[in-house]
């Protein structure tokens, strides 16, 4: 009888492991001999445990080399090494509310931050204060740090808030959480608004009272344009506006070929106090004396209110063409003509001269 004995050595690993040598397992390479007949052999691969938590991994273990005319079907295969650690979930610290209201004389105000998903083990984290539009002489600035005893879930934050009696409106201050410790994580609500409620007589909304900073405006008939100035006083709360219209209200003697008529509206942004309103004015040749035309202001909006005795704008029109001017039309004709005193004069003058000739 001929025996025959067959070799095949065995491999562990390779590059697409999750399992690392040394830390999960220890590596592996041996060779396994068949008798012949023998169809099964076994290899021994050490396991290392940890107290890591770190899921399921894995390596491979390969075959090669096999001798005396044995092949290999089933070259490779995988060792999944099942995690016995628990895989623990991070504990989420935040505010209960992302807001809170205090009555200006309550005193104290106090925010709930709770811890949940993990109550295992002592967690903690970190506080601090800061204005939005309460400062700090409407609150007491605070920072710390709140710390959660194991199987502890919830800790409050007090805040002093301070009782004056300025007239002022509801203001607002944050309290925002940062660095959570021992693993712990902060939850979404990372930052609570607190709102001071006055309690003292509101501040009334003050829009103001327009008018023209002077009601008489001079302007040369030369001038390119006349700039009229809108003050509003008392009070520039809000957005508001006025409107205005030309030469519909009193007597204007310019007419609209002596400037450009137009009729609008102004608009005030909140806070903002001064606006201007610009007229074209026409340049011609004509002798017609000085003329005028008149702006008045209408239908105020929110809250604003119209200066009755300045609500009105006169504007002159200085002439400036002459009647001795060869070039300027007096009489509304075509430029150069006579005047009708002076065709006069010649006249008697010739008159004059003929019949003392005749005599």
């Amino acid at each position: 009888q001929h025996w025959r004995l067959h070799r095949v050595e065995v491999v562990t690993g390779n590059q697409n492991d999750t399992a690392t040598v040394t830390e999960d397992y220890t590596s592996k390479s041996e060779v396994v001999t068949f008798a012949d007949g023998e169809t099964s052999q076994t290899v021994t691969i050490t396991i290392l445990d940890d107290n890591i938590a770190e899921g399921d991994e894995f390596f491979a273990v390969s075959l090669q080399n096999a001798t005396n005319g044995a092949t290999i079907s089933s070259g490779s295969t995988h060792v999944t090494i099942e995690d016995n650690e628990v895989v623990a979930i991070p504990a989420k610290l935040a505010f209960e509310l992302s807001s809170y209201v205090v009555n200006e004389p309550d005193g104290t105000v106090q925010l709930t931050v709770l811890r949940t998903e993990n109550s295992s083990g002592e967690v903690s984290v970190n506080y601090a204060t800061s204005s939005d539009s309460a400062d700090g002489n409407d609150f007491t600035a605070s920072s710390g740090t709140l710390t959660f005893a194991d199987g502890v879930n919830e800790q409050t934050i007090d805040i002093a808030v301070t009782n004056d009696s300025t007239e002022e409106s509801d203001e607002t201050f944050t309290v925002t959480l940062s660095s959570a410790s021992s693993g712990a994580e902060l939850g979404s609500q990372q930052a609570a608004t607190v709102t001071i409620k006055d309690d003292d007589n509101p501040v009334s909304s003050q829009p103001g009272v327009v008018k023209f900073s002077t009601t008489e405006y001079s302007v040369s008939e030369g001038s390119a344009s006349v700039v009229l100035t809108l003050k509003r006083e008392n009070g520039t709360d809000g957005s508001v506006s006025i409107s205005y219209e030309t030469a519909s209200k009193g007597q204007s003697t310019a007419g609209t070929d002596d400037f450009t008529v137009k009729n609008g509206t102004i608009t005030f942004a909140d806070g903002e106090s001064e606006k201007t309103i610009s007229f074209e004015i026409t340049q011609d040749d004509l002798v017609e004396g000085d003329e005028f035309f008149q702006v008045y202001l209408k239908d105020p909006t929110n809250g604003l209110t119209l200066d009755a005795s300045n609500d009105t704008a006169t504007v002159t029109i200085q002439d400036d063409d002459s009647a001795n001017d060869p070039n300027d039309d007096d009489s509304g004709g075509g430029g150069g003509a006579a005047n009708p005193w002076l065709l006069s004069l010649l006249t008697a003058m010739v008159l004059l001269g003929t019949r003392r000739r005749r005599t």
